[in-house]
């Protein structure tokens, strides 16, 4: 056999491995598809603007200097009552 290929034994090892390597990205895709309702945020004229994680990058490059700040709030007390490490769940974080 060519050198840089690996028994049977170690080629099943390699292909289960992959499938357990793949569980985090799994699971944070599920964690952020999730329907979260997050607090809306203000801009530097008082305007409240709805959040979620596909906004959260738009409104990270706004020059708006408020509409940034705001944006590093933590969740509303829904969210922070979960049992997750992601108590600071600002999309994107």
């Amino acid at each position: 056999g060519r050198a840089h290929t690996l028994d049977e034994g170690r080629e099943e090892l390699l292909a289960r491995m992959s499938e357990v390597a793949r569980i985090p990205s799994e699971a944070f895709n599920m964690f952020e598809s999730v329907d979260m309702k997050f607090p809306d945020v203000k801009n530097s004229t008082g305007e409240e603007l709805p959040m979620s994680h596909g906004a959260y990058g738009m409104y990270l490059e706004s020059p708006d200097r408020t509409l940034r700040k705001t944006l590093m709030r933590p969740c509303s007390a829904n969210s922070r009552n979960t049992r997750t490490p992601l108590r600071r769940c600002t999309p994107g974080r």
